[in-house]
């Protein structure tokens, strides 16, 4: 029988918190910010860390996926196009079924899995649970310039408390919200 230490609740605690303290520390300025964990957000964050850039993924959901996870009107199956989307669940590993000429199934879990496990092998730091509240943005040379975002807990905003944000800075910041820009019309 294998013998392991022995934690107390107060030992587990500290432990905790000093991880956790050390990884969000680690975030406090990277090279890219990318709001939104879906298909898009994931294959950006796979390009950009293997350029080995500090990139970032903030999700306001708990999980990965958007809405590509419910598949095609919650049937478990996606349809991928020929071209970089299919080569892209290939290098993942995602099985795909031929259905014909440029026109492949993939199964959604496994594929968001798949895609969220790529991007955290290259390096990418993803944080579910996270909804930006706002931009950081400056004025260089008469262009408004973003430097970061505004970020709070998901359950705060949701619950309409007044609770104030922290800011994480970036070189650029990638909007994958999906339909609705949720990013972009910030700057609106």
């Amino acid at each position: 029988m294998q013998s392991y230490e022995v934690y107390s609740e107060g030992v587990l605690f500290r432990l905790f918190i000093n991880e956790v303290m050390e990884r969000l520390a680690s975030i406090a300025k990277v090279d890219v910010i990318i709001v939104g964990a879906g298909p898009a957000g994931l294959s950006a964050a796979i390009s950009l860390a293997e350029k080995k850039l500090h990139v970032v993924v903030f999700e306001r959901m708990l999980g990965v996926g958007g809405g590509i996870r419910g598949g095609g009107m919650l049937l478990p199956l996606v349809l991928v196009e020929e071209g970089y989307p299919r080569q892209l669940l290939e290098e993942c590993g995602v099985k795909l079924k031929k259905l014909g000429e440029g026109l492949y199934a993939a199964d959604p879990t496994e594929s968001m899995v798949k895609l969220a496990a790529k991007a955290i092998d290259n390096g990418t730091i993803i944080i579910p649970g996270i909804t930006v509240e706002d931009l950081i943005t400056r004025i260089d040379n008469g262009k408004l310039i973003v430097k970061g975002v505004v970020i709070n807990w998901s359950p705060i905003v949701e619950a309409k408390w007044h609770v104030d944000p922290l800011m994480v800075e970036s070189r650029a910041v990638v909007d994958a919200t999906g339909h609705d820009a949720g990013i972009v019309r910030v700057l609106a």
